[in-house]
């Protein structure tokens, strides 16, 4: 059974450098760790990990 969920990639080779944005990925967890990078992007102001 795979898990997901929701993440901002904050590794500093993932950042926008102009812009100083993030992008939102899904964290898939199955038969190990996998990555998928949504068409999003946000700051680090704008993203709150606790509701999620």
């Amino acid at each position: 059974m795979a898990r997901a969920k929701l993440i901002l990639d904050t590794r500093a080779k993932s950042k926008t450098e102009n812009e100083g944005v993030f992008p939102i990925v899904v964290r898939v967890f199955h038969k190990g760790p996998r990555m998928i990078r949504l068409p999003y992007k946000t700051s680090k102001v704008g993203w709150d990990a606790e509701v999620l």
